[in-house]
């Protein structure tokens, strides 16, 4: 009888560990912006939970989502999604003034500029408007954003 019960005990717990956290469900898709593919970057799902999913944009425009182990995929239900996609170009090396460059020290590193692939308002939660609806299957989400 001891046996049986704490049998059961374990049974009960192993069930009501099977049911925290939240539903994932795998995710996957494009990038393009303007038509062109975007190749670089890293795209968020934030759901309404609290939680993310992140994907690192590859150079063929490609996602896939992870939230707790790669490549698992992103929560179920509606989701605010942002991109972070820029390159950086060739910084270069001058002086702080021209007084300085006469005197031949002080040189300092001028950094490139920075060059959004994706527009900088679907960079932050305040500012995107990209939503997404992760379903409880295989889930291909694309974006097409306009430059």
């Amino acid at each position: 009888m001891r046996l049986l019960c704490c049998g059961l005990l374990v049974a009960a717990f192993a069930l009501v560990g099977c049911s925290s956290g939240p539903r994932i469900a795998p995710v996957k898709g494009r990038v393009t912006c303007g038509g062109t593919v975007v190749t670089s970057g890293t795209i968020t799902f934030h759901s309404d939970t609290g939680r993310v999913s992140l994907g690192e944009i590859q150079p063929d425009g490609s996602y896939t989502l992870t939230t707790t182990n790669p490549g698992d995929g992103g929560i179920v239900g509606q989701n605010s999604v942002t991109i972070m996609a820029t390159k950086v170009g060739g910084g270069s090396a001058g002086y702080a003034s021209f007084e300085e460059e006469l005197k031949g020290k002080n040189k300092i590193t001028i950094p490139g500029k920075i060059e959004w692939l994706v527009p900088e308002i679907y960079s932050r939660p305040e500012t995107t408007t990209l939503k997404a609806e992760v379903e409880d299957k295989l889930n291909e989400i694309n974006f097409e954003i306009p430059k």
